[in-house]
């Protein structure tokens, strides 16, 4: 039997979600915590009418899609894994933002970011769009007090020289220069050049 409970309060530690302050005046809770959060678990057996129009009864090349799914996009020209490059750009640099958190080279994210970016489009005479240039890239993060916050402090099992966050500014700086030049150097275009 699977103990849904601590394998939830494991993913929720493993995204770094390990302080909850009930202040709302609080620096140091980053809004969930995996000893403390509340785990309901409602899970029941499938309903023998969706079972049915799924897979029992049925051939292996017969099975019908389940009760659950979500479909979203389009394939574009845009990038070279054919997804529009707002997309690819988004995603990646929220793959980046939780890379640099947990690698530790900026340790004073926290988790729960979000991007988002905006791109120039040049339309052409035939109705085809091609992008001209990066127009906004936005991210907003969780991140540790500034100026104030210490290493050891903030990364649970750290135990290595101790530090202190750095200033907002410097925070922003680091960002850019490790999440979004970074991200956007390594994603290709359609012209084969570096989105950045």
């Amino acid at each position: 039997k699977l103990d849904y409970e601590n394998v939830i309060r494991g993913v929720v530690a493993g995204i770094g979600f390990d302080s909850y302050v009930d202040d709302l005046s609080s620096v140091d809770s980053k809004g969930l915590c995996d000893k403390t959060c509340e785990v309901l678990v409602r899970i029941n057996k499938q309903s023998p009418d969706i079972a049915g129009g799924v897979h029992v009864g049925k051939d292996d090349m017969d099975v019908g899609a389940g009760d659950q799914g979500i479909m979203f996009g389009y394939a574009s020209d845009e990038t070279e894994d054919c997804m529009p490059l707002t997309h690819s750009m988004a995603t990646r640099l929220g793959k980046t933002l939780t890379d640099v958190r947990k690698s530790g080279e900026l340790w004073w994210l926290r988790p729960d970011g979000k991007t988002q970016v905006t791109i120039e489009y040049l339309q052409k005479a035939d109705g085809s769009v091609e992008p001209k240039k990066i127009h906004t890239v936005v991210i907003s993060t969780q991140h540790a007090e500034p100026s104030k916050a210490t290493r050891k402090k903030e990364c649970a099992g750290y135990s290595g020289p101790d530090m202190t966050a750095p200033s907002m500014e410097e925070m922003n700086k680091l960002i850019v220069e490790h999440v979004v030049k970074k991200t956007l150097r390594d994603i290709k275009l359609k012209n084969g050049e570096a989105a950045i």
